[in-house]
């Protein structure tokens, strides 16, 4: 957790309880918990992943945020 007033982490700390939840499938879903890192973003976007050799590819449908790394 970053200092309270501190606008440096405060994207980070929005990122601690991101999950992505991987099927089977070939789909996935991935959730921002309880602190959106972005407010108008839904919860629960889906999209599509693969592997190729060492490599995990993933790409959420219709998300209109920036970057969302874990």
């Amino acid at each position: 957790m970053s200092p309270p007033g501190s606008n440096a982490n405060a994207y980070a700390d929005c990122k601690e309880d991101n999950s992505l939840k991987f099927q089977a499938s070939r789909l996935m879903t991935m959730d921002e918990g309880a602190v959106p890192c972005t407010p108008t973003n839904a919860q629960g976007q889906s999209g599509v992943w693969s592997v190729s050799g060492h490599y995990l590819t993933y790409m959420i449908l219709d998300y209109d945020g920036g970057a969302w790394e874990n």
